[in-house]
């Protein structure tokens, strides 16, 4: 069943910043919609200002990538997804779909292009996928329901993609962790897609939530830690007037005993989405006997890990390669 685990701390680089792998001299940016280059940091010897998103790069030999591929029509964007899949690995195979973060108004499937990588590599079908933000119409639930659509989209075309339809994951970081948990954990996906275009039914194997918010019914954490004018954007309402709304965005309403296997990666230092609420979540999971397996990691803020780079991800790394290969 599920357990803690605390894991040893890394060593830190002298120059931290929670979003990004310090990098001396920087050469190369990744895009990243609406996301300051200038973020701060801490320790000696810090110029914020010369700070850049890493470009990635790691990219596996033998991972093969089909970019742009539409997997929904929106009145304002078309919704795509980029697909990665181990070259010359005989099919079908595992399935992981890639939600990014980015408090639901920022972010694309770009930023998912290291996991992608590193999760074809270790043979899956792995696809990036973007969704609805904030300013595109992407109030609750309509993004969650982008998630479904796009697990439907691979479900439905899995023999093309060399992808095995029954045994799919969904992974998140931050905000993405938030939506793949509801498209993972609720089951009957009407709560989330009226359309029923991801047709009713999305049970996965998988779930894996990096660093994503749980429950919006926490006051304290919301107020305290989140920036909570983003949590409204998203509801579509302000939180006294959101009641119910609340809960039905929060993932931990969804634990069942026969729910699919959950992750939970944290750091123990995170400052923007509070370790509590993975903890909330886990204590949950262990009441109705989930199966889960609750990392975390000491000195760890948030996003420390979420371009797949540094000592923190490598702490990560292997646990999270274990829990997809038990569970896919």
């Amino acid at each position: 069943m599920a357990f803690y685990r605390a894991l040893p701390t890394p060593a830190r680089p002298s120059c931290y910043n929670p979003f990004m792998r310090w990098t001396t001299p920087v050469r190369r940016l990744i895009p990243f919609a609406a996301l300051s280059l200038a973020l701060p940091t801490t320790g000696a010897g810090c110029d914020s200002a010369s700070l850049v998103l890493p470009a990635i790069i790691n990219a596996p030999r033998g991972v093969g990538i089909q970019r742009g591929i539409t997997y929904s029509r929106t009145a304002l964007r078309d919704l795509q997804l980029d697909l990665y899949r181990p070259i010359g690995v005989p099919g079908p195979l595992p399935m992981v779909v890639l939600v990014h973060g980015g408090s639901w108004r920022t972010g694309s499937r770009d930023g998912m292009r290291q996991f992608a990588y590193d999760v074809a590599a270790q043979g899956y079908v792995a696809a990036s996928i973007d969704y609805r933000l904030i300013q595109d119409g992407g109030i609750f639930p309509a993004p969650v329901a982008d998630v479904l659509k796009a697990i439907a989209f691979l479900r439905a075309r899995a023999s093309e993609y060399d992808g095995d339809p029954q045994r799919v994951g969904v992974l998140g970081v931050s905000a993405g962790a938030h939506l793949a948990m509801l498209a993972g954990m609720a089951g009957d996906t009407r709560v989330f897609d009226a359309e029923q275009e991801s047709e009713g039914n999305a049970e996965l194997r998988a779930v894996v939530n990096i660093e994503g918010p749980t429950d919006f019914t926490v006051n304290a954490a919301l107020a305290q830690a989140w920036q909570i004018e983003r949590v409204e954007a998203f509801l579509g309402r302000p939180l006294a007037e959101a009641g119910a709304l609340r809960v039905t965005a929060s993932p931990i309403t969804y634990v069942r005993s026969d729910g699919p296997a959950v992750l939970i990666i944290h750091g123990d230092a995170d400052d923007t989405v509070p370790v509590d609420q993975a903890r909330r979540l886990a204590a949950a999971l262990q009441t109705v006997g989930q199966k889960h397996d609750y990392r975390e990691i000491p000195g760890m803020n948030h996003l420390a890990g979420g371009f797949w780079e540094g000592s923190f991800v490598q702490a990560y790394r292997p646990i999270l390669f274990a829990f997809l290969a038990e569970n896919l």
